[in-house]
C-alpha cells in the first residue's frame, strides 16, 4: 500500500511538472510574440 501511494505521488508530480512546462512554453512564446511587434 505504501509503495502504491508513493507511485501515485510520483505520477501526480510528473503530471504537474509537464503541465508547468507547457505553461512556461506558452508564456515564453507569448513573450517572443510581444517582442516582435
Amino acid at each position: 500500500m505504501e509503495a502504491l501511494s508513493q507511485h501515485k505521488v510520483k505520477s501526480v508530480l510528473a503530471i504537474e511538472m509537464a503541465f508547468c512546462g507547457k505553461k512556461m512554453e506558452l508564456v515564453h512564446q507569448s513573450i517572443q510574440l510581444t517582442q516582435q511587434n
